[in-house]
C-alpha cells in the first residue's frame, strides 16, 4: 500500500538522518516524504536543514524552484519542479511512483485529516469561517459540556474523570484511526445519500441546488456522516470489551456452599419458566415494606438532579429511527447508572435493592449446577455484575423506551444474556406496558405484554426478546424503573 510504503520510506530517511546528520539529501529526502504524507510543518523543518547544510549547492537547491529564499509556500513545496507526480521518493523504490489522486488509501487519508481539522474547540476555519452545524451531531460533541453526554449517557461527572473529555481526545487514540480510516467510504457514501436526498427534494418543489450552495453543504453533511459513524464505532469497541470480559472465566459469578440461602430468593418455578419461555415474573420481589422507602429515595435522586437527559445516539442495538434529541422527536426519559457502593449512604433503599438483585446471576449459576434436572442449562453461565450495568430511568408523560436489542446485534455481541426490568414506583393508573417482542431467531416465541406495577420483577432473555416500554400517559405522578443487565459466557466458553 502506498501510505505503508510512504511510512517505510520515512523510517529509512530517520534511520540515515540519525546516523549521518550532516548528510544534506538525508533531510533533502525526509523532507520530500513528509510533504507527500502531509505533515507539512515537519516538512519545512527538515527543507529548512537541508538548505542550511547545503545553501552553497546551486545546483542542488535550483530544483526547490520558488523555494529558493525559503519562503513557506501556501500548497507544499513539493508541487514545484523538483517533485513531479510520476517521481517517486528514491529512484530505487518504483512502486512508491504514484499520485496522491490515483491512490485511494491516501485519498481516505487525507479526508480523514481534514475532518479532524475541523474538530477544533470553536468549529472554525483559519479564515474564522464556522465549518460546523451548530445543530448536528457534530457540532455538540465539538462542544465539552456535551460530548460526555453523547458518548457515556446517564454517568455523572465524577464517575468519568479517567474517561475521554473531548472530541479531539478521542481522535487523538490510534484505536479510533484504525477503524476510522475502513469505514471512511461508508461515511462519504452516507454523506452523498443524504446530499442528494437534499436535491431530489428540492428538485420535485422547483428549487435547484447551485453549486455554491453545495460546496457549503457538502462538508457539514460529511461531518454529520462522521459524527455519526464515530458514536457507533465508540459502541462497537465497547461491545467488544463488554464481550470479552463476558467471556473471561475470572469473572463468573461463583458462591459457596456457605452462601446457599443468601442466595435463594428467586423460586424454583419461576427459574424453570426462565429456562423454558426465556421469561419470568417475580411479584412482590422487595416486599410492601420497600415500596415507599424506595419511591422516596427516587424522589431525593430527582432533587438533587442525579437523572441526566439521554442525549445519546442508538446504536444497532435499537431497530426504530435514530433519535439525536431534537424537539421532533419523541421524548426519552431521564437515566442514571447507579452503583451500590454509591448509594449505601445517602440512598439507603436503592443500594439494598441492588444488593438483592446483584444476587440474580450468582443465585441462577448455583442453581444452575446443583439442579440438573430443572433443565437450566439453556440458561448461560453468568457474571458478577459489571460497572454501569445498573440503570434507572425517570418516564414523564408521553415518554418512551424505542424497540431495543440489549445483547446487540451480530458481531457487535456485547455479551448481556438477561435484562431484568424492576419497577420502583408507579402512578395507579398510568397504563404504562412493557413489550416483549420475540427474536427473528428465536422459535416458537410469541408477543408479550406485561402491566408496569410497583414491586414488579420482569428477567427475560436478551437474545430472544426485543424490549419496548410504551409512552407514559400519567401526569400524576412520574414512573421509576431500574434495569440490570447481565453478562454471561456464549456456550463454547462457558463452563
Amino acid at each position: 500500500m502506498y501510505l505503508n510504503q510512504l511510512t517505510e520510506a520515512l523510517q529509512d530517511a530517520d534511520i540515515a538522518v540519525s546516523l549521518a546528520p550532516e548528510w544534506p539529501k538525508g533531510h533533502y529526502r525526509k523532507s520530500q516524504i513528509l510533504e507527500k504524507l502531509d505533515r507539512h510543518e515537519e516538512a519545512k523543518v527538515s527543507h529548512k536543514r537541508f538548505r542550511q547544510l547545503h545553501n552553497d549547492d546551486h545546483k542542488t537547491a535550483k530544483n526547490f524552484g520558488s523555494n529558493r529564499r525559503g519562503e513557506a509556500v501556501s500548497r507544499g513545496f513539493l508541487n514545484g519542479v523538483g517533485a513531479s507526480k510520476g517521481q517517486g521518493i528514491y529512484s530505487e523504490k518504483d512502486a512508491v511512483s504514484m499520485t496522491k489522486e490515483k491512490d485511494s488509501e491516501l485519498k481516505w487519508t487525507r479526508m480523514l485529516r481534514r475532518l479532524k481539522e475541523a474538530c477544533n474547540a470553536s468549529g472554525r476555519n483559519e479564515k474564522g469561517q464556522s465549518v460546523v452545524l451548530n445543530h448536528g451531531l457534530f457540532g455538540k460533541l465539538l462542544q465539552k459540556d456535551e460530548f460526555q453526554k453523547f458518548i457515556y449517557p446517564g454517568i455523572s461527572k465524577k464517575e468519568l474523570v479517567h474517561a475521554p473529555k473531548t472530541l479531539q481526545e478521542v481522535l487523538l487514540d490510534p484505536m479510533y484511526e484504525a477503524e476510522l480510516m475502513e469505514v471512511m467510504p461508508k461515511i462519504v457514501q452516507k454523506g452523498e445519500n443524504v446530499l442528494n436526498n437534499v436535491k431530489q427534494k428540492g428538485a420535485a418543489q422547483g428549487e435547484f441546488m447551485d453549486v455554491d450552495t453545495e460546496k457549503i453543504l457538502w462538508p457539514q453533511v460529511l461531518q454529520e456522516a462522521f459524527a455519526r459513524e464515530l458514536v457507533s464505532i465508540i459502541q462497537r469497541i465497547n461491545s467488544k470489551k463488554h464481550l470479552l470480559l463476558a467471556n473471561d472465566t475470572r469473572l463468573i459469578a461463583h458462591t459457596d456452599d456457605t452462601q446457599g440461602e443468601y442466595y435463594d430468593t428467586i423460586s424454583t418455578a419461576c427459574l424453570q419458566l426462565l429456562s423454558d419461555s426465556g421469561i419470568a415474573i417475580i411479584d412482590g420481589y422487595m416486599g410492601n415494606e420497600w415500596k415507599q422507602l424506595l419511591h422516596n429515595d427516587v424522589k431525593r435522586m430527582v432533587t438533587n438532579a442525579m437523572f441526566l437527559e439521554n442525549c445519546s445516539v442508538e446504536g444497532d442495538q435499537h431497530l426504530t429511527r435514530k433519535f439525536t434529541c431534537e424537539k421532533t422527536q419523541p421524548k426519552r426519559p431521564q437515566i442514571c447508572f447507579v452503583e451500590r457502593k454509591s448509594c449505601d449512604n445517602d440512598y439507603p433503599a436503592i443500594g439494598e435493592l441492588l444488593c438483592q438483585m446483584y444476587k440474580i446471576p450468582f443465585e441462577i449459576n448455583r442453581k444452575r449446577h446443583e439442579s440438573s434436572n430443572l433443565g437450566l442449562r439453556s440458561i448461560s453461565t453468568l457474571c458478577a455484575p459489571f460497572p454501569h450495568s445498573t440503570l434507572l430511568q425517570r418516564y414523564r408523560q408521553g415518554q418512551t423506551q424505542p424497540l431495543r436489542r440489549d445483547c446487540g446485534n451480530p458481531p457487535n455481541d456485547n455479551g448481556i444474556k438477561l435484562t431484568c426490568i424492576y419497577c420502583i414506583a408507579s402512578p395507579e393508573i398510568s397504563n404504562a406496558v412493557l413489550h416483549l417482542r420475540p427474536d427473528s431467531r428465536a422459535q416458537n416465541q410469541l408477543e408479550k405484554e406485561y402491566t408496569i406495577i410497583p414491586d414488579r420483577l420482569v428477567i427475560f432473555d436478551s437474545a430472544k426478546f426485543l424490549n419496548e416500554i410504551s409512552p407514559f400517559e400519567s401526569s400524576e405522578e412520574d414512573l421509576f424503573l431500574l434495569t440490570f443487565w447481565i453478562h454471561g459466557c456464549n456456550p463454547a466458553s462457558q463452563p
